[in-house]
């Protein structure tokens, strides 16, 4: 057969793929029903050294992801020299290996500014993986610095994995992305209290916190910079601040609003996008002025991203009705 004879002159399997135009499972199927033994070329592929030098990136916890980049190695590879060389391969999300955490029950109870800032982060951009055991945060290169801040507070040397060229969900834009994945039981367990869960999109509402304005006011800035947005220029014919959303959550964030920063009753509306997708706008420079008060202007340092804290800011100052 055609597998055959270009495995056995030399070829690699990419080459037999792209060559035959197969998939590299059915190269193996036929490589094994014809009892063709390995060839000294592919038992050679991965030389001893690099093996060593794969396992000891593996062993300091390096994402695979830079493994494969820095070796050229495929991910099979990779894995398959980390074992012969007698490592046992740990149980992870993806491409991902666990690490030690110090803040398991990070989110047990929402007693800070900045559980309630992650908390709101989650809600709005963050994912759930229960059957294995762990919570997963990716986000815009531009907004590392909030992921960073994130492992800190978790008390983890999790490294971030970098991501080029991925295609974002909602604008189908082409970027670069970066993730964090954090291994807990005790983390996925205390956030499904908070209404973040599998598949959550049609499901979170507003979570029941202890009754402090600025324990609402970070869970609410974590919202806006997860999944709101501050907009003006022709494109939107005004100027806005909203959150994204559903119906049940947005209720929320509009009636503590209202009850802390005196803001005018809005109901949130549906949008576009999706059937269970809602926005809360707000336009009014009164109301403006005083969301960018709530939610700055006693807010812990660092807890909010600082290009959306600045677009609020030129936006309330500059407006003119």
């Amino acid at each position: 057969m055609k597998v055959v004879e270009m495995y056995q002159s030399g070829a690699t399997f990419n080459e037999i793929t792209k060559t035959l135009f197969i998939g590299g499972s059915t190269v193996s199927r036929v490589l094994v029903r014809q009892a063709c033994p390995r060839t000294k070329a592919a038992q050679k592929r991965t030389p001893l050294q690099k093996e060593i030098l794969v396992t000891q990136l593996y062993s300091q916890g390096i994402p695979i992801r830079e493994i494969m980049d820095a070796t050229g190695l495929p991910k099979h590879t990779v894995f398959r020299a980390v074992k012969r060389q007698g490592v046992q391969l740990d149980r992870g999300y993806g491409t991902t290996r666990k690490h030690e955490l110090g803040r398991k029950d990070f989110f047990k109870e929402i007693q800070s500014e900045e559980q309630a800032y992650f908390l709101g982060w989650m809600v709005a951009d963050g994912s759930i993986h229960p059957s294995l055991e762990c919570i997963e945060i990716t986000l815009s290169s531009v907004d590392t610095s909030i992921l960073q801040q994130f492992r800190k507070s978790l008390q983890t040397l999790k490294p971030l994995e970098f991501i080029k060229d991925k295609e974002s969900n909602l604008s189908r834009k082409t970027g670069n992305f970066t993730r964090l994945v954090v291994h807990s039981v005790e983390l996925v367990k205390d956030l499904a209290k908070y209404g973040v869960v599998r598949n959550k999109s049609d499901k979170t509402f507003y979570p029941l916190l202890i009754d402090d304005s600025q324990i609402h006011s970070a869970f609410m800035r974590g919202l806006l910079d997860g999944d709101g947005c501050v907009s003006w220029g022709p494109k939107f014919h005004s100027r806005t601040c909203h959150w994204l959303g559903t119906q049940e959550l947005l209720v929320g964030v509009a009636a503590h609003l209202e009850r802390f920063a005196g803001v005018s009753h809005r109901e949130p509306g549906l949008t576009s996008h999706h059937r269970y997708l809602h926005r809360l706008n707000y336009y009014s420079k009164a109301d403006l002025n005083k969301i960018y008060e709530f939610l700055y202007g006693n807010a812990s340092a660092d807890l909010w991203l600082e290009r959306k804290r600045v677009k609020l800011e030129t936006l309330v100052n500059s407006y003119v009705r």
